[in-house]
């Protein structure tokens, strides 16, 4: 049930918000492809305390990225979609947005160069612009080491 702001209540007495029991902390908007179903996971994986996460998806109805042209039909497919995922997403009024997909960071490979997963990349970066320091063990080698 919605109260007159507009913000989702929970059936408890106090009448807590939503975002106040599963977010308390932040609530980062995370904007991906609608094939990709490894960023979320990833995300909720990392076990971050107080924080959630509200995913907008962008609609990929051709995923084929076999060759360049491919994978330049697939930045249309992006470019066609993102404005809808984003606005999806901010009804949720998060506190961060992020980008989470990683096709364009790999393209044409890492050439066995050291590399950070870019969903360890972006969610670390956008809990330390939010303030949230937290070193996860459990999440890889940056939020052990940073």
């Amino acid at each position: 049930m919605a109260d007159a702001a507009g913000a989702d209540r929970l059936d408890e007495p106090g009448g807590s918000t939503v975002r106040e029991a599963v977010g308390p902390r932040a609530v980062f908007g995370v904007i991906v492809p609608s094939t990709n179903t490894v960023v979320e996971h990833d995300y909720w994986s990392a076990r971050v305390p107080g924080v959630a996460y509200r995913a907008g998806s962008m609609h990929i109805p051709n995923p084929a990225m076999n060759d360049d042209a491919g994978f330049e039909a697939l930045l249309g497919q992006i470019r066609a979609s993102i404005d809808t995922a984003v606005r999806d997403v901010l009804t949720a009024e998060p506190d961060r947005m992020v980008m989470g997909m990683s096709a364009e960071t790999f393209w044409g490979g890492v050439e066995g160069k050291p590399v950070v997963a870019i969903n360890a990349a972006t969610l670390w970066h956008a809990l330390r612009c939010h303030g949230l320091t937290d070193q996860l063990p459990s999440a890889g080698s940056l939020f052990r080491a940073h």
